[in-house]
C-alpha cells in the first residue's frame, strides 16, 4: 500500500472517532479528528502525484473515504442536534447521487476524475465541517457549502 492510500484509509478510520467526540460533547476532539483527516485529504493525493504513486485504488478510495468522513460527522451532528437533519438530508442527497454514479463508472471499469466545482463544493463542506465543530454560528456556513452542491 502507497503512503498516500494509507493517509486515505486513516481519513476513514479517523471518523470513528469523530463521531464519538460529537456524540459525547467532546467537541475539541471531533475538531481533531477533522483537522487531521481534513489534512490527509490535502496531503494524499499531493503525495501521490509528486511520488508517482497514483493507483486506481487510490482514485477510488479517496472520494470513498470524504463521503465516509463527511456524512458520518454530519449524521453525528445532526443527531446531536448541533445542525438541523434537513441540512444533513440536502447535504446528502447529491452525495447519494455522486455514489450511485461512481458505482456505474466502477461497474464499466472506468475512473473519473473531479473537476473545479465539485472540488470547489466539496472545499465549502469541509470549511462549514470545521465551522459547526468550532461554533454554533457555524451551521449558516453549512447552509451555503449545501446550496453550493446544487450548483
Amino acid at each position: 500500500m502507497t503512503l498516500a492510500n494509507a493517509l486515505t484509509v486513516l481519513r476513514g478510520i479517523l471518523v470513528v472517532p469523530a463521531i464519538w467526540g460529537v456524540l459525547s460533547g467532546r467537541l475539541p476532539l471531533a475538531f481533531a479528528c477533522f483537522v487531521i483527516a481534513a489534512s490527509t485529504d490535502v496531503l494524499d493525493g499531493m503525495l501521490a502525484r509528486t511520488r508517482g504513486e497514483v493507483t486506481e485504488l487510490g482514485k477510488w478510495l479517496d472520494p470513498a473515504m470524504d463521503k465516509l468522513f463527511y456524512m458520518g460527522l454530519f449524521a453525528s451532528l445532526a443527531y446531536a442536534s448541533r445542525i438541523p437533519w434537513i441540512a444533513f438530508t440536502l447535504y446528502l442527497l447529491p452525495q447519494i447521487g455522486i455514489a450511485v454514479g461512481a458505482l456505474v463508472f466502477w461497474e464499466q471499469r472506468q475512473s473519473f476524475a473531479a473537476r473545479w466545482p465539485g472540488k470547489a463544493a466539496a472545499s465549502l463542506i469541509s470549511i462549514s465541517a470545521g465551522l459547526v465543530l468550532l461554533a454554533e454560528w457555524g451551521v449558516w456556513a453549512l447552509w451555503v457549502a449545501v446550496a453550493a452542491q446544487f450548483m
